[in-house]
């Protein structure tokens, strides 16, 4: 849980540090926008598997919570 505080911490620390380096960049030295994965700590390819959308199967608990809040839709 203290790793999952971290990273979540360290992502809005980039996005911050990506903001602020995106709004004095020299377009002419750097053609490039920032992205908050430059400036996280645990690299690009961590920063991206952190935040990737995972989608889960719906549960019977969830099915019949949906059913109930939206009768007569299939």
């Amino acid at each position: 849980m203290a790793a999952g505080r971290r990273r979540e911490a360290w992502y809005h620390t980039a996005l911050l540090a990506a903001l602020t380096a995106e709004i004095n960049r020299d377009r002419k030295g750097r053609s490039q926008p920032f992205t908050e994965s430059d400036f996280h700590p645990d690299g690009a390819a961590a920063y991206r598997a952190a935040h990737k959308a995972r989608a889960r199967p719906l549960s019977a608990t969830d099915r019949e919570m949906l059913r109930q809040a939206f009768p007569g839709k299939r």
